[in-house]
């Protein structure tokens, strides 16, 4: 399993626990991601202006409350970028570059799986 794969599946097994448990991360993005020796870790949300991230789900922006679909939109779009190494909703600012900086070990996972699982050239 590509390191990417295996850090989206950590990251939402823990999704999953908190939701069975009833609760609502509310802030999942890459400043609440913590790379671990055993994987990854889901910290507290990032304490931004408004809650918002670059990561938050529409119905955020419109001043609803967090729930467990929030959460989903938000692991999906970091889970995008994980993969692809590009935002799925580009922005720029201080939070824009934090993301980005917080996403880099991730890219260079996708980048290093991707060239050893290339074709041989002739």
């Amino acid at each position: 399993m590509r390191e990417a794969e295996r850090y989206a599946m950590i990251l939402a097994e823990a999704l999953r626990k908190i939701h069975e448990a009833g609760e609502v991360h509310g802030g999942v993005s890459p400043a609440s991601i913590r790379l671990t020796g055993s994987g990854l870790e889901l910290g507290p949300a990032p304490r931004t202006k408004g809650g918002i991230t670059p990561y938050s789900a529409p119905e955020l922006l419109q001043g609803q409350d967090a729930d467990s679909r929030s959460d989903v939109f938000a692991f999906g779009a970091v889970a995008y970028e994980m993969f692809s190494g590009h935002r799925a909703f580009e922005g720029e600012g201080e939070a824009a570059r934090g993301a980005k900086a917080r996403l880099r070990p991730f890219h260079a996972a996708v980048k290093s799986t991707r060239s050893r699982n290339a074709p041989n050239s002739p």
